[in-house]
């Protein structure tokens, strides 16, 4: 089985362009206000189709009182430039008469993992010979709206920024209409970052700790990135920062082996039990390192983790490169219903390729039947060897087109 798993793992991809997302600059240099005026522009009607939804989903998880108050407190951990970009939007919005929109909302977006949006992601690490990391990552998510009798989710609005200061590129991001923070992301030359979920992750206790001082993380990683050029400091002083929401972060950094995988705490103080910061370690041949959405010193909730490990197991890192962590992506068992993109990034070298669902099939269609059928029997094997213990993707395969409501991932 070992064999044929490389022969799987080591196909040659079909071509994708890396032009297929929308891509859009955004000037640092400019005033604040005035920076996401093009990109709110071309998303204009999306984003007030999604307005409704948004009001109805805010409507079940506070009442008048709470709102004002969760508005409040989450308006005192934003800096005066990250306000004032938000506020622009809304007012671009109003000026095309789309008046709908409301502050409230676009806040929202900007905080909707800390208010319990229940979701599944995947990051894979991989060192290559030369130990120059590749980092995969798929978000997996859904969050259904019409449009002009159309229904449509998170891959028909996702798109590329590029952020540009002093007439250079400073970073790169993957983002949707209206959100300005970070979920995935790379500092050219520096280090790249992606967010996923932890199943503690509760808005009322998230609340609590953003009372006492806690932020949410993708503003604040925004921060951190552009201020921040190496993965060593990022990493740093990313442990040091006191985050309102227990979450997963996956860096891949410019120099030879730097990677990990920082499992946080809501309110900066690491619990018991919580595992410590993985890295990669070419002493000891630790060249992968795969993270999905519980801890790694705990039994896996689901089969994607020890199901890809078990495929990176008896490889050497000599079959790493973009192709092969491409493929391992787009593929079982981390690629699934629910991926909304697929992220390939090299902060070493500054590629990033952002992938969408529709091509992902063109590229999986390159592999021959036989290798399919390999596929398709490793996932029924770590399924018969392994059964769910709290199964996250089924929770995830049924959820309402409402996803962004509140509930709690259970547990057996």
């Amino acid at each position: 089985m070992f064999c044929k798993s490389c022969a799987i793992l080591c196909f040659v991809a079909a071509h994708v362009s890396v032009h297929a997302v929308p891509q859009f600059d955004v000037n640092l240099d400019l005033p604040a206000e005035e920076r996401w005026t093009h990109v709110t522009l071309y998303w204009k009607d999306h984003i007030a189709a999604m307005a409704p939804l948004l009001g109805e989903v805010m409507a079940e998880k506070f009442d008048e009182t709470t709102k004002a108050e969760w508005m409040q407190y989450v308006s005192a951990t934003l800096s005066a430039e990250h306000a004032a970009e938000l506020q622009s939007i809304v007012d671009t919005l109003h000026s095309e008469g789309k008046t709908e929109v409301m502050l409230e909302q676009i806040y929202f977006l900007n905080f909707i993992y800390e208010l319990e949006s229940p979701t599944l992601c995947s990051g894979l690490l991989a060192a290559m010979p030369n130990g120059t990391v590749i980092h995969g990552r798929n978000m997996d998510y859904s969050f259904h709206f019409d449009l002009n009798g159309e229904s449509l989710n998170w891959p028909n609005v996702t798109y590329d920024v590029t952020f540009w200061r002093d007439n250079q590129p400073l970073m790169t991001s993957v983002n949707w209409p209206a959100m300005t923070g970070f979920h995935t992301a790379m500092r050219f030359g520096g280090w790249s970052f992606e967010q996923n979920t932890r199943t503690s992750n509760e808005l009322w206790a998230n609340f609590d700790a953003m009372k006492a001082g806690g932020v949410g993380f993708a503003l604040e990683i925004r921060s951190i990135m552009e201020t921040t050029p190496n993965f060593e400091d990022a990493l740093d002083l990313i442990n040091r920062t006191n985050f309102m929401a227990p979450q997963y972060f996956i860096m891949a950094g410019a120099l030879p082996y730097e990677a990990a995988i920082v499992s946080v705490d809501r309110g900066g103080q690491i619990q018991p039990g919580t595992p410590p910061v993985q890295r990669m370690n070419s002493d000891h041949n630790t060249w992968h390192l795969v993270q999905t959405n519980d801890d790694q010193n705990k039994e896996s909730l689901d089969t994607r983790r020890p199901a890809a490990n078990l495929l990176l197991e008896p490889l050497q890192n000599e079959v790493v490169d973009l192709n092969f962590v491409q493929n391992f992506m787009v593929q079982q068992p981390l690629f699934g219903p629910m991926t909304v993109f697929t992220w390939i990034v090299s902060p070493a070298t500054g590629y990033h390729l952002t992938i969408l669902p529709d091509e992902t099939a063109s590229i999986r269609s390159s592999i021959s039947s036989e290798q399919q059928h390999q596929i398709d029997l490793q996932g029924e094997t770590m399924a018969f060897e392994k059964p769910h213990k709290s199964s996250l993707l089924q929770h995830a395969t049924n959820a309402k087109r409402s996803s962004l409501k509140v509930r709690q991932l259970s547990r057996e």
